[in-house]
């Protein structure tokens, strides 16, 4: 899959969601699925699956779980992972790829959680999923 590379390479390449997200060059602090146990927070969480096909494009979901400690930052993070992906349009503009041309990237849902991980500790979470449409540039 390689879509889900260029898409995760543009955002670590973001230096103001580095910058949020407290980063490292050994640690983007973007993982899929699953975070490493050890990790630190802030950190995002995402995984992809199929949208919907059409007889043009091609389009993929992806949900973005942001994790946080506090609400401010966990929606700071949100915000900036909207403005790099909630383009519609102008996502073709704005990240580009030797397999897929991309045309479309809109946000679909967005929801604000807290969970209470134990008595003293809560984590706030933001929920984010993207649609994008893409479509591969040679067929093998």
């Amino acid at each position: 899959m390689k879509y889900q590379y260029d898409i995760i390479t543009y955002l670590e390449s973001d230096a103001t969601l580095d910058t949020l997200l407290s980063s490292s060059a050994n640690d983007s602090k973007i993982y899929p699925e699953i975070a490493p146990q050890d990790s630190s927070l802030p950190y995002i969480v995402y995984s992809v699956s199929d949208g919907v096909l059409d007889e043009i494009l091609d389009e993929i979901r992806i949900t973005f779980r942001i994790y946080s400690t506090t609400k401010s930052e966990a929606v700071n993070i949100a915000n900036r992972l909207k403005s790099l992906l909630d383009k519609q349009d102008e996502i073709q503009n704005s990240f580009s790829s030797t397999d897929y041309w991309y045309y479309y990237s809109k946000i679909a849902y967005h929801e604000s959680l807290i969970d209470n991980v134990d008595k003293d500790k809560l984590i706030y979470i933001q929920v984010m999923i993207f649609n994008i449409k893409y479509k591969r540039k040679t067929w093998y």
